[in-house]
């Protein structure tokens, strides 16, 4: 990972784990196990993979996943939903070397709102997960606490969504002589992590999910949801790690200018 991949710090932040980098069948069952001592050192792991690599290297996929896969296949990642098997797949052995469980004692289903769970899962083993997929690339993190994680696309600055910001962000990225599809692309996916990590999904629309601080590149962002009063917002630490993309050069041609951003917010809710 290089120096612009590291996660951004600020502070008296705890230490941040690397995002491990997927993208060869081979690497996988090291990789994996690097992943699971994170979540024992950092607290959590998040690992990015090629969604079209072959699972050969992983326990198979289980029989309800794969039907859950065939009903909504992933279209960027390959047929028969093989993007989301990949992912759950990662995520079940990752638990397993975490906890000493085996890799089918962790089905990866969802729950009401549409999270990514697993159930049942072993007494005691209190894991949570969060996925997310742009184009051909997953993102599976795992924690011992609620998790919320996203990873975005670069975006040009002509095709910003505006209408998806409250006023302020928009006043606030508008104010930006510089980077502002960057600074975007952080935004966005910090209100999509905080949505995870909530456990609401996008239930609620986007603009009334509001962020400050992001602007800063600082590691805390404030929160408020729309409807409650400000002694109800709340703080939220992300990790913020933005991918060259040099390490996967050959997945996308040309590689989008801007690389990829990934945001993960990992139970640090004060």
């Amino acid at each position: 990972m290089s120096k612009d991949d590291a996660p951004v710090s600020q502070g008296h932040a705890p230490p941040s784990p690397p995002l491990r980098n997927l993208t060869h069948p081979g690497d996988a069952s090291e990789l994996m196990k690097a992943a699971a001592g994170d979540i024992d050192h950092f607290g959590f792991c998040l690992v990015l993979a090629d969604s079209r690599l072959s699972a050969t290297s992983l326990p198979p996929a289980l029989p309800q996943e794969i039907l859950e896969a065939e009903a909504f296949p992933d279209a960027a990642a390959g047929p028969r939903g093989s993007g989301m098997i990949l992912r759950r797949c990662i995520a079940r052995n990752i638990a397993s070397l975490a906890t000493g469980y085996v890799p089918e004692a962790f089905p990866v289903t969802r729950n009401a709102a549409g999270a990514p769970i697993f159930s049942p899962a072993p007494a005691g083993s209190g894991l949570h997960l969060s996925f997310s997929a742009r184009g051909p690339f997953g993102l599976i993190a795992l924690s011992h606490r609620r998790i919320g994680a996203d990873i975005e696309m670069p975006v040009a600055e002509s095709a910003i969504p505006w209408n998806v910001l409250t006023s302020i962000e928009r006043d606030t990225l508008r104010a930006l002589d510089h980077a502002r599809a960057q600074a975007f692309q952080r935004l966005w996916a910090a209100k999509e992590a905080s949505a995870k990590l909530l456990g609401i999904g996008f239930a609620l629309p986007p603009e009334s999910i509001a962020l400050a601080g992001w602007e800063a590149e600082t590691d805390i962002f404030a929160l408020h949801i729309a409807g409650l009063s400000p002694a109800e917002s709340t703080k939220i630490r992300f990790n913020t790690y933005r991918v060259d993309l040099k390490f996967a050069e050959a997945l996308l041609k040309p590689p989008p200018t801007g690389g990829l951003v990934v945001v993960a917010a990992c139970g640090a809710l004060f």
